[in-house]
């Protein structure tokens, strides 16, 4: 999916040219999490208007800063651009997981 600040009323070629650059200095990151894990995470976030989302995301730029001050290493997380569920399957719609 294309981000709406990288195609909002630009030439494509600027928009692929931001894209390529953004290429340049960004890591993709994939992490798995299940339902329990996640429910237990905003559980220690600690307030009730946290979503799982929020925490999930705190949790994640968190974990690889502090891993990088410690490995002094300067590529700190400054920005951070997040899809969720960008395929349409709910972990709580069961009907749509398949079983081997």
């Amino acid at each position: 999916p294309m981000l709406k600040y990288l195609s909002d009323c630009r030439l494509t070629e600027e928009v692929l040219k931001q894209l390529m650059d953004g290429q340049k200095i960004c890591d993709q990151v994939n992490v798995h999490f299940s339902d329990e894990q996640l429910r237990k995470l905003r559980l220690l976030a600690g307030f009730n208007d946290i979503i799982i989302q929020d925490a999930l995301t705190a949790y994640i730029i968190l974990t690889l800063n502090i891993h990088c001050y410690l490995n002094e290493d300067s590529r700190y997380i400054l920005r951070t651009t997040t899809f969720v569920n960008i395929r349409g399957v709910s972990a709580f719609d069961r009907s749509s997981w398949s079983c081997c």
